[in-house]
Formats: C-alpha cells, sequence, structure tokens
C-alpha cells in the first residue's frame, strides 16, 4: 500500500469484521500481501486503490465496459464461473479437485473484493459472494495449512509452474504469530 493510501486508510471508517468475515477475507491474504493491502476491511481507501482495482479487473478478468452497470454486469459473471466451475472444469485431472477448489476460492475471495474497490459492486453483495466461498471450501479443508497447500498446488497447475513469490508468501501466512492464517481459526468460515 502507497504512503497516501495508507494515509487515507487510517482516517476511512471501517465497520468492525465479524469472524465469519475475517476468516472468509483471509481465504484470499495471499494476494493482500503481494498488494500490500490488509485483510481487516472489505472497502478500498482512495482513488489508487480504485484505480488499480479497474486497471487489474480490465487485464486480468476481462471486467470492461463502458458503463458501471455492464462492468458489474461482468463482475456478476466472472464470481458466478468461479463459484460454479472456475478451473476445476478447465483443468479437471491436471490436480486434485481440492487443489483446484482452493485456487478458484482465493480468486474469487479477490475478485470479489478488488470489485468492490473498483465501485462494480456493493459491499452486501461482494460479501454475499465471499461469504459463500467461505462455506463451500471450509468442509474441503481441514485447518489453514492443507488450504495453501492445495491453493499453491492449484496455482502451479494454472501457471504451469512454481511462483516464488507466492511460496513465500504462503509460508509467511503459516509460520507468523501474527498472520491472519495464525489469529484466525479455519472453523470461523461459515459453515
Amino acid at each position: 500500500m502507497g504512503l497516501l493510501d495508507s494515509l487515507f486508510y487510517r482516517f476511512v471508517t471501517r465497520p468492525p469484521l465479524d469472524d465469519a468475515q475475517r476468516a472468509s477475507l483471509a481465504l484470499s491474504s495471499m494476494y493482500s500481501v503481494v498488494d500490500g493491502r490488509r485483510d481487516d476491511s472489505l472497502a478500498g481507501n482512495s482513488f489508487w486503490t480504485k484505480q488499480s482495482a479497474w486497471n487489474m479487473l480490465a487485464g486480468s478478468w476481462g471486467i470492461k465496459g463502458r458503463t458501471i452497470a455492464q462492468k458489474r454486469d461482468k463482475a456478476r459473471e466472472v464470481l458466478a464461473w468461479l463459484a460454479r466451475e472456475g478451473s476445476r472444469v478447465d483443468n479437471a485431472g491436471a490436480a486434485p479437485p481440492e487443489a483446484l477448489l482452493a485456487w478458484d476460492t482465493a480468486r474469487l475471495v479477490h475478485v470479489a473484493r478488488r470489485c468492490v474497490h473498483a465501485g462494480f459492486l456493493d459491499a452486501a453483495e461482494a460479501w454475499q459472494a465471499i461469504l459463500g466461498a467461505g462455506a463451500t471450501v471450509r468442509p474441503a479443508f481441514a485447518d489453514w495449512p492443507p488450504f495453501a497447500g492445495a491453493f499453491l498446488r492449484g496455482r502451479e497447475v494454472w501457471a504451469g509452474g512454481r511462483n516464488a513469490t507466492m511460496e513465500k508468501v504462503v509460508s509467511w501466512l503459516q509460520s507468523d504469530a501474527k498472520s491472519i492464517w495464525r489469529t484466525t481459526p479455519w472453523d470461523s468460515l461459515p459453515g
């Protein structure tokens, strides 16, 4: 997070997260760490956050359009695809199903958050997708470490190789006593 973003972030009022919201946001914490963002809020905090979200969503996810309504519709399509099939269909048989589920779930939460930052979705709609993802993934894993390993395997299949940066971030999330994965019980996910 840039210096100005950090300053804006300190002065924005954010509603506190309940346990299920916090755990569900944590499903995409690897992206938060890579992007230098925090996991204590769904909301973005500045113009720069909004612009970076627009750029990422357009470039990586094809969420484009002339109007916000068109972008909102495309965002809904992407989130529905990730929830319904995602890489689980595209790469079926290339990795264990739980690896692709972890990969798709992390991306769904990340995309939903960035859609809020961009102004394409309101918080209520994003929370519906994020909490739904948490409820879907909770029974598939016993805790954060199996989810983390599955996520890395799913990402490796999707990317065609390993990513040292992501492996380092996932390792930190599992080992640092202050990380959201160490301070948020897996069982806090919606059930």
